[in-house]
């Protein structure tokens, strides 16, 4: 979704309010949309140099499990909330995070898509067990095997 600078600061109000619905593509990482992102943003012009960009959204995911690398569906619901300055000098790639030109578009599906990847867990799990094989279990620090004689079931004395 594009939306023009010029037009957000011509609007009789400051506050301008988009319906979102839209399959953005993912960075090939695992990661994959079954549904179209929806929600609505809010754009409100705070002053001709400034403005915010909220909204809430929701879609449904397919991820990849980083433990057993199983793929798996998971619901994601998230927020948007930036400030944007307008200027009047061309946008490099580096103040594109927090800078928009006057004469330019804001690329609401981006800030979209920036905040899902930020909104979504570090760590993918998908509810499965930790695969321990014997070779790991057996190959424990041997300075650790007093330990093992200690019983939790005995409140932390010895067999």
């Amino acid at each position: 979704m594009q939306i023009p600078v010029s037009s957000i600061l011509q609007s009789t109000s400051p506050i301008t309010r988009y319906s979102f619905n839209e399959l953005i593509p993912l960075p090939d990482e695992g990661e994959q949309l079954l549904e179209p992102i929806t929600g609505e943003l809010t754009v409100e012009r705070i002053s001709d140099r400034l403005l915010k960009v909220t909204g809430e959204f929701q879609t449904r995911l397919k991820l990849r499990c980083d433990r057993c690398n199983e793929t798996y569906e998971s619901s994601a619901e998230f927020q948007l909330d930036e400030a944007l300055e307008i200027v009047h000098e061309p946008v490099t790639a580096e103040e594109v995070e927090d800078r928009i030109e006057l004469s330019g578009h804001l690329d609401a599906s981006d800030l979209v898509r920036q905040n899902l990847m930020l909104s979504l867990p570090p760590r993918r799990l998908c509810g499965c067990e930790p695969q321990v094989s014997e070779r790991e279990h057996s190959s424990a620090d041997p300075r650790w095997a007093a330990l093992r004689s200690f019983s939790p079931e005995n409140n932390g004395k010895p067999r």
